[in-house]
């Protein structure tokens, strides 16, 4: 969430409100560029917020923040937190450092992570449970701006926090304080064994001290001290569903339209996709469309790729899996729409400029694939004949050359999920997916169908009757392994009618030369069929219906379609009484309760929350056709081939 200062006052929230703020009747079509005002009085829809919920929204303790936060006096806990708590905690106790007593924490932890994601909120959040699980620490909180003292929180051992201003705090009030909680500590108590001095650090201090936690975006002058010390951590990316429970929890007057259109731009960043100031978006759209504009400068992009503080609307870092280590992604689909037509103006010469030069950066796999994926739908849409080698399912088997042609596309159709229909025959024949995220499919080709009439399964099926003429599912890759989503291919395949038809498809991975021939057939990720998986292995459930389900004991695949062959549909939901006074979930004042009581019955989800239901009602409805098929996508026939001289 922003921490920038607001030209407009924030609304003051009430931990949690139980209403969702919704808007849906302009906001869709809305260009960010284009925003003047945040609608604060949009049409609003009673929804209750679930326990765990309540849990998400916590107040701001009294500490020193390098910015100012425009959210509120309430922040939302994302789920992350509690991980990165236990990594950070975890190297404070027991890191590498030895001491008389033997291994005694690191000296020094740095959270960091792509600027505008919300590490000074997590620093809040660490600074309030770390007090509490550790009531023997003295904890001085410091604000650092350009390496200097900028305010400054003590918090001693059994007294409240002491907060000191920009116009109070000073380096030398911080020695003042650190030299107090130093003799505090070497002061013995008796029955006290566990004493300890930490500092938290928002923003880059100008030193390290024994010990400290630092909450920092990526920066060169930091990242020479840090790298050093072998102990950064790197917080993920917003998802979309985050950003828009956020906003809900909070209260904040933006609608998930609005939300989702910035995240479409911006990413997964906070400080843009919750901002109440209009101005933040439009200002960062324009430093975000100035990088672009830049990339193919090769001293510019250079700076770009190696100094992150300077890419950060560009690229956005994501954590591997342990935490410590980061690869480079675009920040979003709006990013890469724009930087695909600056790239078709530019010369195959100076694309391939652009290739070698992050050829050498070996952070940039993600870039290096999507510079050849650019070029990969060009070559299709002006239309070739592929040369390519099967992928047999038995792996020693021999590998036969096939020919496919491509008829040439004057351009490419991209495509939203609405338009997926045997209709789209009629255009292309080369067609990509407006979204980013279809699981396995970045593109196909469909041979197209002169015709007036509208066009049904039957057309195709009978269209797609030979080996040129089939429908290819193409994935471009530049690494050997390459999964492939099982349900990414039956969405497609369902909507163009062809679940029945698989002989009539190819699955057709394209690779740089290099690749060509050590490539091999590539696993299959069926769907989820086991009754102990979670609900929210079930596309399309999501994450408030999915905690519902949980909530109602349908937790599993299995509980939840036991549950939906049975006479009466619906989970079980707990209906209070008191004083012989029914309250269901219906009544927006009262919080559903945590576990039946003595003096309770039993309701149907389907009653007590009919949306939520109907929406389990689709998406399992869709799960069933695809688990029927998931195993057969296995079956389909694997080709891999290059458009590389």
């Amino acid at each position: 969430m922003s921490k920038r200062s607001s030209s407009i006052a924030a609304p003051q929230v009430e931990p949690p409100k139980k209403q969702r703020l919704v808007d849906r009747e302009s906001e869709a079509q809305q260009v960010i560029a284009a925003e003047s005002t945040v609608d604060e009085t949009p049409k609003a829809k009673v929804l209750i917020p679930t326990e765990a919920e309540r849990a998400k929204i916590r107040k701001f303790p009294l500490l020193a923040f390098t910015a100012p936060y425009e959210g509120g006096e309430f922040y939302y806990e994302r789920e992350c937190y509690d991980e990165y708590y236990h990594l950070v905690s975890k190297e404070l106790v027991s890191g590498a450092t030895k001491g008389p007593g033997g291994l005694v924490g690191r000296d020094c932890v740095t959270v960091s992570g792509t600027p505008g994601i919300g590490k000074s909120v997590f620093y809040a959040y660490f600074f309030e449970r770390y007090r509490k699980e550790h009531p023997n620490t003295w904890i001085i909180a410091v604000a650092f701006q350009q390496n200097q003292v900028n305010k400054l929180s003590v918090a001693a051992v059994g007294k409240e926090p002491v907060y000191y201003g920009s116009d109070q705090a000073s380096r030398q009030l911080l020695q003042e304080a650190s030299l107090e909680a130093v003799q505090w500590k070497e002061t013995e108590e008796e029955g006290v064994t566990d004493k300890r001095l930490l500092f938290l650090c928002d923003g880059s201090p100008d030193m390290t001290r024994r010990q400290c936690v630092v909450f920092t975006d990526p920066n060169k002058r930091w990242r020479k001290v840090s790298r050093k010390l072998y102990c950064d951590y790197y917080m993920p990316l917003w998802t979309l569903d985050e950003l828009q429970e956020a906003a809900t929890l909070l209260n904040y007057p933006i609608s998930d339209d609005l939300i989702k259109a910035r995240f479409e731009k911006f990413g997964g960043v906070a400080r843009e996709c919750l901002s109440l100031d209009p101005v933040v978006s439009k200002k960062a759209e324009r430093d975000l469309t100035k990088q672009m504009n830049a990339i193919f400068d090769p001293n510019v992009l250079r700076k770009l790729l190696l100094e992150h503080e300077t890419s950060h609307y560009l690229l956005h870092y994501v954590p591997e899996a342990d935490r410590a280590f980061t690869v480079p992604q675009l920040a979003s689909e709006f990013v890469e729409e724009k930087l695909q037509e600056r790239m078709l103006t530019k010369s195959y010469e100076q694309r391939e400029d652009l290739r070698n030069l992050i050829e050498s950066w070996e952070g940039a796999y993600s870039l290096r694939g999507w510079i050849f994926e650019v070029d990969a739908h060009e070559k299709l849409r002006q239309g070739k004949t592929l040369h390519g080698l099967t992928l047999p399912v038995v792996e020693h088997e021999d590998q036969v050359w096939m020919q496919f042609h491509i008829e040439t596309s004057e351009e490419i159709d991209v495509f939203d999920a609405e338009r997926l229909s045997p209709s789209l025959a009629k255009c292309g024949p080369y067609h990509k997916p407006k979204a980013k995220n279809w699981a396995s499919i970045d593109s196909f080709y469909l041979p197209k169908m002169e015709t007036s009439r509208k066009v049904k399964t039957a057309d195709i099926v009978q269209r797609c009757n030979s080996t040129d003429k089939r429908l290819f599912l193409f994935q471009m890759t530049v690494t050997a392994i390459h999964p492939v989503q099982a349900a990414g291919v039956l969405n497609v395949l369902k909507k163009l009618g062809l679940l029945s038809h698989l002989e009539l498809v190819a699955l057709v991975f394209v690779v740089p030369k290099k690749l060509l021939q050590t490539f091999r057939r590539q696993e299959v990720v069926g769907i989820p069929t086991t009754g102990t998986a979670s609900v929210r292995s079930i596309n399309g459930i999501g994450e408030r219906t999915a905690e519902l389900l949980e909530y109602y004991g349908l937790a599993t695949i299995e509980k939840l379609e036991a549950e939906l062959n049975d006479e009466v549909s619906g989970g079980e939901l707990v209906e209070e009484k008191a004083d012989g006074v029914s309250k269901t979930n219906a009544d927006t004042s009262e919080v559903l309760p945590s576990e039946p009581n003595a003096s309770t019955t039993t309701v149907k989800m389907k009653d007590g929350h009919p949306a939520d239901w109907a929406r389990v009602l689709r998406a399992w409805g869709e799960y069933i056709q695809k688990r029927q098929y998931g195993s057969q996508v296995a079956t389909i026939a694997q080709y891999v081939c290059t458009w590389e001289k």
